[in-house]
C-alpha cells in the first residue's frame, strides 16, 4: 500500500512545475495587488495586473518602430541574483551568483548570455513585470547568493522558504521548443533536490533566481556595466550603525570586475545621522537640526578620463525633519533602519518612511539641503553637477541653487 501511494506520488510531481510548490506565486500576486493595478479609467478592460508583460514597456507601431511614449520613457532594468554555488568557473564560486537583469527588451546575465524578453514571453507564459518583481525582492530562500548558508540550505528548503523563481535558462531557451525538453524542465522534484542541494549552475535547462541583493544590493553595478553618466541611487537598507555596506560592496566587485572606481564622500552623512538619536532629536545643536546631509554626490572613474556622477541619497536624519518624523523616531529608536524581518507595518509607520524619502530628495534637489562632495573636486565640478541634474529633469532654477552649495 506504502509504496502505491510512493509511486502515485511521484508520478504526480513528474507533471508539477519547479514554481508550483514554493512561496514565490503568493509573493508574486500580492505585490502585484500593491502595485500593479489596472487605471480607473481601463478597470473593466485591462487584464489581470499580474499579467503585464515586461516588453509592454517598449511597445512598436504597425511599421516596427518605437511609439513615441516608448522611444521617451526610461528603460526599466529590474536586478535579480542567479545562484551559481555548483558553478565550475572559479570566479563564481566565492561569491555564489552573478547579476541577472530583466528588461524590457533582453533577459540574462553573462553567466547565461541573453535572450529577447519576447522570446521569453513567447516560450514562458508565466513570465510577466509582477514574476520579474517578486524574483527581484525574493530575500528569504535556501540558496541566497554570496549571502547562502550552506549549513541551513537543507533545512529552509523542507521548511518551504522559498521566495526565489526557477526561469527557462537563456542560453538553452531553444530547446524548449521540443516537447520533450519543456516536460523535463517541468519536472519540479528534479530542481527542488538541485535547490536543497545547492546544485546549482547556469548549465541546466531552469537556473535558480532570487533577490538582487544576494549579489549587489543597491541596483548600481549594472548601470556601472553601462558607463551610465549619472545615477541616482537611494539607499534605504538597514544600516543602524550608518557604515555603508552595501555601497562599500559595491565598490569591491566595481573594482574587480569593471575597473571602475567611486569616490563618494559618505562619512560625512554618518556624522550627522548619528547625532540624532531618540532622546537627541535635533542633534547637538538643537532645533530645528541640521540642514542635511542627507545625500552625497560622488565621482564615477570608469577609466581612460571617462567620468560620471552618482547622486547617493540615505536614509538618514539630520533633525530638520517633520513634527511626526521626530515623534516617530523619540518612540521608535531604530528608526529609520528597523529591521526588515518585520514584513508588516501599520500606516503610521508607512507614512513616516515615505516622509523622510520625500523630505530627503526634495530638499536635495531644490538646494535647500547641503550635501556630502568629493574632498578634491574638479575645476568644473559645479558646472557637472548642474548638467547631471538637468540631464535628470531637475528644473534649471533648482540645478542652479544645487550647483551653487560650496
Amino acid at each position: 500500500m506504502y509504496l502505491l501511494v510512493a509511486a502515485a506520488l511521484t508520478f504526480i510531481c513528474l507533471f508539477i512545475g519547479p514554481n508550483a510548490n514554493s512561496l514565490h506565486r503568493l509573493y508574486r500576486d500580492r505585490l502585484s495587488r500593491a502595485f500593479l493595478f489596472p487605471r480607473p479609467v481601463d478597470a473593466v478592460t485591462e487584464p489581470d495586473p499580474g499579467l503585464f508583460k515586461f516588453s509592454a514597456l517598449k511597445p512598436r507601431d504597425e511599421a516596427g518602430e518605437w511609439r513615441n511614449e516608448a522611444a521617451l520613457a526610461p528603460y526599466l532594468l529590474m536586478n535579480t541574483a542567479i545562484n551559481l554555488e555548483a558553478s565550475r568557473e572559479l570566479n563564481k564560486r566565492g561569491r555564489n551568483a552573478d547579476t541577472f537583469i530583466f528588461s524590457p527588451l533582453y533577459v540574462g546575465s553573462r553567466a547565461t548570455s541573453y535572450a529577447t524578453t519576447e522570446d521569453f514571453e513567447r516560450m514562458i507564459p508565466d513570465l510577466a513585470l509582477a514574476t520579474a518583481m517578486a524574483t527581484s525582492g525574493a530575500a528569504a530562500s535556501a540558496n541566497m547568493g554570496n549571502s547562502t548558508k550552506k549549513i541551513l540550505t537543507f533545512s529552509l528548503s523542507l521548511l518551504n522558504i522559498r521566495l526565489g523563481y526557477w526561469l527557462a535558462n537563456p542560453n538553452r531557451l531553444g530547446a524548449f521548443v521540443s516537447r520533450i525538453y519543456r516536460w523535463i524542465a517541468n519536472v519540479g522534484t528534479l530542481y527542488f533536490a538541485c535547490e536543497t542541494a545547492g546544485l546549482l549552475d547556469e548549465r541546466k535547462l531552469n537556473v535558480y533566481l532570487t533577490d538582487g541583493g544576494h549579489i549587489e544590493n543597491l541596483g548600481i553595478y549594472e548601470l556601472l556595466r553601462r558607463r551610465c553618466k549619472v545615477i541616482l541611487a537611494v539607499d534605504a537598507e538597514s544600516d543602524p550603525d550608518m557604515t555603508f555596506p552595501s555601497f562599500v560592496a559595491l565598490q569591491v566587485i566595481a573594482r574587480i570586475d569593471l575597473g571602475v572606481t567611486i569616490d563618494l564622500p559618505w562619512q560625512a552623512i554618518q556624522k550627522q545621522a548619528l547625532t540624532v538619536t531618540s532622546t537627541s532629536l535635533y542633534g547637538p545643536s538643537g532645533p530645528p537640526g541640521a540642514a542635511g546631509p542627507h545625500a552625497a554626490i560622488g565621482l564615477i572613474h570608469y577609466g581612460a578620463g571617462e567620468t560620471g556622477v552618482l547622486i547617493y541619497i540615505k536614509s538618514s536624519l539630520t533633525g530638520d525633519e517633520t513634527d511626526y518624523i521626530l515623534d516617530y523616531k523619540r518612540r521608535n529608536s531604530s528608526f529609520p533602519h528597523e529591521t526588515t524581518v518585520d514584513q508588516f507595518f501599520n500606516e503610521e509607520q508607512f507614512e513616516v518612511y515615505r516622509a523622510l524619502g520625500f523630505h530627503a530628495t526634495r530638499r536635495l534637489l531644490t538646494g535647500a539641503d547641503d550635501f556630502a562632495k568629493p574632498a578634491a573636486k574638479p575645476a568644473n565640478w559645479a558646472n557637472e553637477i548642474k548638467a547631471s541634474l538637468l540631464l535628470l529633469n531637475v528644473p534649471r532654477l533648482m540645478a542652479d541653487r544645487v550647483a551653487a552649495r560650496p
